[in-house]
């Protein structure tokens, strides 16, 4: 991959998505909107700082939704990125790290506070609709029809049945840690995950990165695993229209790894 451009932001970034020519960042300060339609050329359309640690964001119409740790969850105007501006914001019991836009609702990895629904057809009015104290630490979730897939930290892959969103429970678990050589011990720290078909990614910090087959949701099976001299702490697909890309977040490197789609 070679290098097109690069943009100073307020802080360190911690999670960008991209909807069309338009990135949204969050760092620890808030949320920053670049126009991404020159590559070689960013430009920051507009930022907003947010009173915790953002560490998520996903975008639903005009509306951005950043998780921002012990602050909360916050609904953010996008519409005019010169003058965005926080509608809405609910409190969450841990600290929200990971969450996921998808309908009306947001899912939110809330750390020791595990998965919590939140009801965001009103922006301008979150609302609890439910949550569960997931037994590891939630960082990341993703979403694919009722399932929430949940990488919980040291206790690995979590999925999660939410069809009823007030209490939903844990239909399947894996743990996607490695085997420390000197104790013994299983380690694990699924922080990162990503999704294709029946197959999730997991990144596990020391223990790589780990590739589970979820096809039988009551019984995820790790088919593979990948390591490197340092930690994985997260892992994003890009698809073209041949092939997808893994790229993993390494904390010295970025590791692309190509796969041809038949």
């Amino acid at each position: 991959p070679l290098l097109s451009a690069t943009l100073d932001t307020i802080s360190m970034p911690n999670n960008i998505v991209v909807v069309g020519n338009t990135a949204y960042v969050v760092n620890g300060d808030g949320l920053t909107i670049v126009d991404i339609t020159d590559l070689k050329a960013p430009q920051i359309t507009g930022d907003i700082e947010t009173p915790g640690f953002a560490r998520g964001v996903a975008v639903s119409g005009n509306t951005a939704f950043v998780s921002d740790e012990a602050a909360g969850v916050h609904a953010i105007d996008i519409s005019n990125p010169k003058s965005m501006k926080i509608t809405s914001t609910i409190v969450t019991s841990g600290k929200a790290y990971g969450l996921m836009a998808s309908g009306n609702r947001v899912y939110v990895a809330d750390w020791r506070g595990g998965l919590q629904i939140i009801d965001a057809g009103n922006p301008g009015s979150l609302e609890l609709l439910g949550s569960i104290d997931t037994p590891g630490h939630a960082y990341k979730v993703t979403v694919v029809g009722e399932t929430a897939f949940i990488a919980d930290g040291w206790k690995g892959l979590r999925l999660l049945d939410i069809t009823n969103p007030v209490l939903p429970p844990t239909i399947g678990q894996v743990d996607t840690g490695a085997l420390n050589a000197e104790t013994g011990l299983m380690e694990t720290d699924a922080v990162g995950i990503a999704m294709t078909g029946n197959l999730i990614y997991v990144a596990d910090r020391k223990g790589g990165l780990k590739v589970v087959d979820i096809s039988s949701p009551a019984s995820p099976q790790i088919l593979s695993t990948l390591t490197a001299p340092s930690i994985f702490n997260d892992v994003a697909l890009v698809t073209t229209l041949h092939t997808w890309r893994i790229k993993i977040l390494d904390c010295k490197w970025w590791i692309a790894v190509n796969r041809s789609i038949q």
